[in-house]
């Protein structure tokens, strides 16, 4: 019996050599599969690694993945990572394989056991996303789980400048080990790196399960507070200028007033139950209740080659109530000498969102020489009422999935088939009176089709033709033109088409893949009447090779490089790196029992910050150090001391371009921070 938190038989797979990434991971309605047979490109981060790193958040383990870089969203600091030049929004990540269910803007790491990232579209394996993102890719979390023996866990940590926290993490199993609960909690309050950026955090999460001789169930429960007062703004180039160089992050130009404030309660439930050795069933459900209100200063624009810039204060709350199912069989069976595996599966998905804002007066600055600014109070526009925001959004999605994965040659050769009917119903309605605007009514099917030779045990070669699927969103009222023709028109879904081939091979020490994709994506924009709506087609292709594994006894290693070219009419896509590379280093000193070394340079090519690809960020590179150190505290008890030192040479830099499809803003480097953990277990 394995502890499982997706109520799954087998349970999460074990770690690859080295331990910082698993051997599968979760693939969609196709459940968890080994990363070796999967026809996919596919990562798991174990939580060792998650640890090991000191990430407090899912941006910061990431952000060391070759194939992806954190942004930020339009909301209120929301993370948002690129991957093959499109964005995954952090709303449209998928907890446990439900849409919807995680805090949309920022997500602890303390809740995490696997952050596992699925490259290329996935319509079929995952469905449309809740957002307009996801085209590029998908990342799913898995909670934790008591493991079977008890677990009693303290984390004492500091950081950059004087961010204190406090976690706890502790498990037990039933006598019979049937039954299990797990209880993370965590407290983080502060000041971060940045002068007069502080930051708070309240996590508290209870994951249950229970796994019976054919009955599986799992079941959890979160409550995120999350806090951020003058945190760095978003900054844009205004028409014309080049990119300046990049200010000292240690100064934070975000006035003293702008804050951002986030609750969410958010609960899952899944069950699994074999009918017999053939056929099992499942199914899934959760709610999440978000509450969102931030100030800002909002389109921060810088004006001049000098950094003076202009923005607004603007004021902002949301609200989403969230419900999502899923419903699904997988039945085994043989015709001959060939295997099939059968999935059926429906999935369902709904989201009211309430909105309001307000617009202030515009505020001077420079992003040189930041300077206290009086919270302006002259309002100019407003957007239904902040006191009680108005339903502004609903979406609604449905799907059907089937699938065959298919055995042939005595499984040296398995074949995916397989399509998902989605149906997409959008609505929005007016900020104040609550009146219908527009909405869209329709569905699409998105097939796959998806092939994995084994050559030898260790070496596979794989194919897939896959398609992705998101809402299409809404034309906006205005642009430099004047008024939009179809100003608030919900438009028809957006379906990118990707052909990817690759290999993937493993040993008992070393692993990696390299995998080559092209993906065409409708681009939206403006015909000549001004009308908002797909105007032309762009192709992203690219390769990726990445490795893992432990070469001698006391080296681990993690890395790999990315390529990308992002066409459309000879220019390349906003935010889109041409060029990424990372490469980790674990070193345990062979002399000094339980003292380890680690090293983590990243590197990302240069970006563009405009359509004619006339703004370019300059390419940028970043060194973090740590050590660790694994002792007895006392008899029966085990401690791990961490330090870590992220951009150590204190580089100044443009860490992201945009991130929101067609925007250019850029968002700063962190300054260099040290992080300090004291880790016991008893």
């Amino acid at each position: 019996m394995t502890p499982s938190a997706d109520a799954s038989a087998a349970g999460l797979s074990l770690p690859q050599p080295g331990g910082q990434t698993a051997q599968g991971s979760r693939v969609g309605i196709l459940g968890n599969q080994p990363a070796s047979v999967t026809p996919f490109s596919v990562t798991s981060y174990t939580q060792d690694y998650i640890a090991d790193q000191q990430a407090n958040d899912v941006g910061n383990v990431l952000q060391y993945d070759s194939s992806v870089r954190v942004a930020r969203g339009f909301g209120n600091f929301q993370q948002l990572y690129v991957v093959r030049g499109l964005p995954i929004f952090s709303d449209d990540m998928t907890y446990n394989g439900l849409y919807g269910m995680l805090p949309r803007q920022y997500l602890a790491a303390d809740l995490i056991e696997r952050v596992e990232i699925l490259r290329g579209p996935n319509g079929f394996l995952n469905g449309a996303p809740p957002s307009d993102s996801s085209l590029g890719g998908a990342i799913n979390v898995m909670p934790k789980r008591a493991p079977l023996q008890p677990l009693n866990r303290v984390v004492m940590g500091i950081q950059s400048d004087n961010q204190v926290s406090v976690a706890t993490d502790i498990a037990r199993r039933s006598t019979d080990g049937h039954f299990g609960i797990r209880l993370n909690a965590i407290s983080r309050n502060g000041d971060a790196a940045m002068d007069g950026d502080s930051r708070q955090l309240g996590l508290a999460t209870v994951g249950l399960d229970y796994s019976g001789e054919k009955l599986r169930l799992s079941a959890d429960l979160g409550y995120q507070n999350h806090q951020m007062e003058a945190t760095q703004p978003s900054i844009t180039i205004g028409s014309g200028l080049d990119i300046p160089s990049a200010p000292d992050a240690k100064n934070s130009i975000a006035p003293d007033w702008s804050y951002s404030s986030e609750q969410d309660l958010f609960g899952t439930l899944r069950a699994e139950y074999d009918f017999n050795a053939n056929l099992t069933g499942w199914l899934a459900g959760g709610m999440r209740e978000g509450e969102e209100d931030a100030r800002f200063a909002a389109f921060l624009t810088v004006t001049n080659d000098l950094g003076d810039y202009s923005a607004n204060r603007f004021d902002v709350i949301h609200e989403d109530s969230v419900a999502t199912g899923e419903l699904g069989a997988r039945y085994r069976f043989v015709v001959g000498a060939v295997e099939h595996r059968l999935t059926v599966a429906t999935a369902t998905f709904s989201n009211h969102a309430h909105n309001a804002y307000a617009i202030y007066d515009p505020f001077n600055g420079n992003i040189y020489n930041a300077s206290p600014i009086g919270m302006p109070g002259s309002l100019s526009f407003a957007g239904g009422n902040l006191d009680n925001p108005l339903v502004t959004s609903y979406t609604h999605t449905k799907s059907y999935a089937v699938a065959d994965e298919i055995a042939l040659l005595e499984h040296q050769l398995l074949l995916t088939l397989g399509a998902r009917w989605q149906s997409i119903h959008d609505k929005t309605y007016d900020y104040d009176s609550g009146d219908l605007i527009s909405h869209y009514d329709g569905d699409q099917t998105t097939p796959t089709l998806a092939a994995l030779y084994r050559v030898t045990p260790q070496l596979s070669i794989y194919a897939n033709y896959v398609e992705g699927l998101t809402k299409g969103g809404n034309a906006p009222d205005s642009n430099s033109n004047g008024p939009v023709s179809n100003a608030g028109e919900s438009l028809a879904p957006v379906r990118v088409k990707q052909i990817e081939t690759g290999l993937k091979y493993s040993t008992d020490n070393l692993g990696g893949s390299i995998s080559l994709f092209n993906m065409d994506k409708p681009v939206l924009g403006f015909d000549e009447a001004n009308r908002f709506t797909t105007t032309e087609e762009q192709s992203h292709r690219g390769i990726e090779w990445s490795m893992f594994g432990k070469p001698t006894a006391n080296i681990k290693l993690l890395g790999g490089i990315s390529l990308l070219d992002t066409d459309l009419d000879d220019k390349h896509s906003i935010g889109a790196p041409q060029q990424l590379a990372n490469l980790n280093l674990d070193w345990s000193l062979a002399n000094v029992n339980g003292l380890s070394l680690n090293s983590h340079l990243m590197y990302t090519s240069e970006q563009y910050a405009d359509a004619d690809n006339q703004q370019r960020a300059p390419s940028w590179w970043r060194w973090d150090v740590g050590v660790r150190y694994i002792t007895e505290a006392w008899q029966g008890s085990n401690a791990v001391f961490r330090l870590r030192a992220t951009n150590i040479t204190n580089r100044h830099y443009w860490a992201s371009v945009g991130g929101y499809p067609g925007a250019g803003y850029l968002t700063l480097g962190e300054p260099r921070a040290f992080i300090g953990s004291l880790s016991i277990d008893f």
